[in-house]
Order: C-alpha cells, then sequence, then structure tokens
C-alpha cells in the first residue's frame, strides 16, 4: 500500500491507481477505514506537500465509496421510503 501511495505522489497520473486501491475494498467498511489509516500514517510520516495532496485526493476517493456504500445498503431495491412507510 505504501508503495502505491509513494508512485502516486511522484505520478501525475495518480488517480488511476488511488480509485484501484479504494474500489479493490469492494465497499468493504472495515478495510476502507484500513486505507484510510495507512494513508494518514503515510501522508503524516513525511509532511511532504505532495503526501499531503495524493492523501487527501485518496480520502475524498475513501469517502466517496463509503457514501455509496452506505446509499446502496439503506435504500430498498425498488427506491426510497416514501414518507408513510419511514413512518
Amino acid at each position: 500500500m505504501r508503495s502505491w501511495l509513494n508512485v502516486a505522489a511522484a505520478d501525475s497520473t495518480r488517480e488511476m491507481a488511488l480509485l484501484v486501491m479504494v474500489r479493490a475494498t469492494h465497499g468493504r467498511t472495515a478495510a476502507l477505514h484500513r486505507l484510510y489509516a495507512i494513508a494518514c500514517d503515510w501522508a503524516s510520516s513525511a509532511r511532504h506537500p505532495s503526501r499531503a495532496a495524493v492523501a487527501a485526493v485518496f480520502w475524498q476517493h475513501i469517502d466517496d465509496a463509503q457514501y455509496a456504500h452506505t446509499e446502496s445498503t439503506q435504500q430498498p431495491a425498488d427506491g426510497p421510503l416514501t414518507t408513510e412507510e419511514a413512518r
């Protein structure tokens, strides 16, 4: 994971590598939390602006994945609840 983050920090095409890492979790919350923790440690270990920038983008992808996973598990298959159903 740290190797991928190091490469992403040095590569202007980092977006794909970051997305691959997040998508590899398949929405598993514990795995996303682990990625977040590793990225926090990695970004703070060198205190370099490129690491902070990569970590910020990575964290956004993690947040997006968590939000998408939460949304998909909260709504019934046939759409959101109506006011009557939610009561």
